[in-house]
């Protein structure tokens, strides 16, 4: 199965750590975020030449630091979204099944696995049992776990938690999404998430919660979510000794 990094973007919120690199090769607990993602794929069975990076803001850094992987850059990350970096790879993924994950989170190994071991098609990893205290990325759920919605927006008391950036498509999924972000780019909607395609197609393209179970992660945008995630990498480590 090909995995997919997003790590396009700059990091504006990380400056001046983030000026000269990108997030995904940012250290916690002594090694790179990048390091750490590709690690968790290949103990999944996902080899470096399966994984195509998704790259923008300083990607020599990046290639220096994943020499193995593929890479498709996007030429002007600073002025789209990661809708338009995931559709510059649609080439590659149109209609197969994929392993997505965003460079900037942190997590446990195990998520992984538990995503790819999981017989459901198609899946997206939900932290659900955290509280939602900021602008996640929060999704509803129906009675067998299916997303029925996913927005920054939602409400608080009725979003059954905040998709953290590990998701897996299947063929079908894959096909309609692609279809969808296409007609997305092609309306100019080039700024938004690729989140927003997705609830797009969720009436008609069933995927489903699947829990964190409580596995530490975090998604590192500022100071203080790298000052965390340096103590998580610990947790996460202990974890997996």
């Amino acid at each position: 199965m090909k995995a997919i990094i997003l790590a396009a973007g700059e990091g504006r919120r990380l400056h001046p750590l983030t000026i000269d690199r990108p997030k995904a090769i940012l250290e916690v607990g002594g090694r790179m975020l990048i390091e750490r993602a590709l690690s968790a794929l290949r103990g999944a069975g996902i080899e470096r030449s399966e994984v195509i990076i998704l790259s923008g803001h300083k990607v020599e850094k990046l290639k220096e630091a994943a020499p193995d992987c593929r890479f498709i850059h996007n030429e002007i990350y600073d002025t789209t979204n990661n809708i338009y970096s995931l559709w510059l790879a649609r080439g590659e993924l149109v209609g197969q099944e994929f392993f997505l994950l965003n460079s900037d989170v942190l997590f446990a190994s195990q998520m992984v696995k538990d995503i790819l071991q999981d017989a459901r098609s198609s899946l997206m990893m939900v932290d659900d049992v955290n509280p939602l205290v900021k602008e996640e990325m929060r999704v509803m759920v129906n009675g067998e776990q299916r997303i029925t919605a996913i927005a920054k927006i939602l409400d608080r008391e009725q979003s059954a938690g905040e998709y953290i950036g590990l998701a897996r498509f299947g063929k079908d999924f894959s096909k309609a999404f692609f279809d969808k972000m296409d007609e997305m780019i092609k309306a100019g909607e080039t700024g938004v998430w690729y989140e927003n395609a997705i609830a797009e197609i969720l009436g008609e393209y069933p995927i489903y919660s699947l829990s964190t179970r409580g596995l530490p992660w975090i998604e590192v945008d500022t100071h203080e979510d790298l000052a965390k995630a340096q103590v998580i990498a610990k947790k996460i480590d202990n974890l997996e000794a």
